[in-house]
Formats: C-alpha cells, sequence, structure tokens
C-alpha cells in the first residue's frame, strides 16, 4: 500500500557570531521528515549562504525530537529521477 506523501517542512536560516556561522533549521514535526518542499528550500538557503562571504561555517539541527527520521520515501518516488 502506497501512503501519501509528506508535505510542508520549512528550512529555517539565522546567524551568529557576527555573521560567520549560518544556521539551518530542519523543521517539520516532531520526526522531522524531510519533503520535496524542503529539499528545495535547503537548497535556497545553501544558495543564500554561498553568497554570504562572512559566513565561515554551517550548523544542521532540528527543532523536532529527532534530528531527521529520514526522506519521504513516497513522495520521491513520485518524482523523476533525473529531476531529483
Amino acid at each position: 500500500e502506497l501512503r501519501m506523501p509528506v508535505t510542508g517542512g520549512d528550512i529555517l536560516l539565522d546567524y551568529g557570531h557576527d555573521g560567520q556561522v549560518a544556521y539551518l533549521t530542519l523543521s517539520h514535526g516532531g520526526y522531522t521528515i524531510v519533503t520535496m518542499e524542503m529539499r528545495a528550500k535547503m537548497a535556497e538557503r545553501f544558495a543564500e549562504i554561498d553568497r554570504n562571504a562572512d559566513v565561515r561555517a554551517v550548523v544542521v539541527r532540528s527543532d523536532g525530537k529527532h534530528f531527521t527520521s529520514g526522506g519521504d520515501i513516497a513522495g520521491f518516488m513520485e518524482v523523476d529521477p533525473i529531476d531529483l
């Protein structure tokens, strides 16, 4: 039985330590399931960080109970592998 893909979630970006450290926070409930939307937002956030010459380190974290329980497999299966 194929379950419905999970949607939503966010990748939050903030800066600390005089702008030299970027913090990316995976935000999607207690288990932090990574969705296709979150993958796209992660790419956008890294592009933003890459444009900031002050950033020297990036910390990736989660605001859920677990860092991440992995990706939304059913959702990934609906995407063409080349696009993924």
